[in-house]
């Protein structure tokens, strides 16, 4: 189990570093696109939440580019793919962020996880 959530977390690192030819083409700069985050944001969401599912961790993942800045977007996914940077990172000394973030990860939690077991029209 272990061993998947970190490939899966690997995964989502090479796609922030290594895009796929159709997102590397109009990008040119190392900053991942929205779209890139939000790739991201649910595949480790994936590994972390599994309960969620894959259309939860969509939905958390959408949430997450509409509803956190991108130093916060930032922050959550350096949690996973670099705990020791994040640890040496301000915003892991600033409470009032982690505060929303939690606040953030509850919500989009509970709305996506009934989102996504609500049948489809």
């Amino acid at each position: 189990m272990r061993n998947s959530a970190r490939t899966a977390v690997a995964l989502a690192v090479a796609l922030m570093l290594f895009p796929p030819a159709g997102l590397a083409a109009a990008q040119d700069n190392a900053s991942p696109t929205m779209d890139q985050e939000r790739e991201i944001i649910a595949a480790i969401c994936a590994t972390q939440m599994p309960k969620l599912g894959v259309a939860g961790c969509a939905c958390l993942a959408e949430r997450a580019t509409k509803e956190l800045d991108d130093r916060q977007r930032d922050y959550l996914i350096l949690t996973v793919t670099n705990p020791r940077a994040a640890e040496r990172d301000p915003m892991a000394e600033a409470q009032p962020d982690l505060r929303v973030l939690a606040a953030f990860l509850d919500k989009a939690a509970t709305a996506c996880a009934r989102s996504a077991a609500a049948p489809a029209e």
